[in-house]
């Protein structure tokens, strides 16, 4: 993976509280191992992709933090997504709908060719994380939960779409036919 952590489904299970998560599936906030910081995570998820959808965060190159990712930024990572191969899908309990088979990036209503984006965003100050201190401009990438550089010895670490995120974009396919 990118060095950041993958955690259950909670932000909190004592309040059954869903985190509310960018494009990728990860928010900023605390995390076990540090309960004070504001650390980008991933969680899984009830809906696709499951896991992560892609690596986060992005530099915000105007305010100089990290940020979300936002659906088009995730969608501009990957060339599958918007190619024209989108297909109609028709089950039981969703009726017809379309489905792109090898885009990630799902909107908020679960559809990965719709563009209704995350409610997160509707938060600036959830949008926003630590500033570039805890940036590698080097490989475009941000500090892990413990602080170290994300990916560090990971070979081509700055690259988001590695064979890990293939992975994630194969087992997110798979899991969305399985719903289906």
């Amino acid at each position: 993976m990118d060095g950041q952590y993958i955690y259950g489904k909670w932000e909190d299970e004592a309040s059954s509280q869903l985190p509310l998560l960018d494009a990728c599936g990860g928010h900023f906030g605390p995390t076990p191992e540090d309960e004070s910081a504001n650390v980008y995570h991933y969680h899984v998820q009830d809906v696709a992709p499951f896991t992560f959808g892609c690596y986060g965060p992005i530099l915000d190159d105007e305010s100089g933090k990290q940020k979300l990712v936002a659906l088009a930024e995730c969608r501009d990572l990957y060339d599958s997504c918007g190619d024209g191969d989108s297909e109609s899908i028709t089950t039981n309990e969703k009726g017809t709908f379309q489905y792109d088979p090898f885009c990630p990036c799902y909107d908020a209503n679960g559809s990965n060719v719709g563009n209704v984006e995350k409610p997160v965003f509707d938060n600036e100050d959830a949008v926003f994380g630590p500033d570039a201190a805890n940036w590698n401009e080097d490989t475009g990438e941000g500090k892990d939960a413990l602080g170290d550089l994300a990916g560090e010895g990971e070979g081509d670490s700055g690259a988001h779409m590695t064979m890990a995120s293939g992975t994630s974009l194969l087992l997110g396919s798979l899991l969305t036919w399985m719903m289906i």
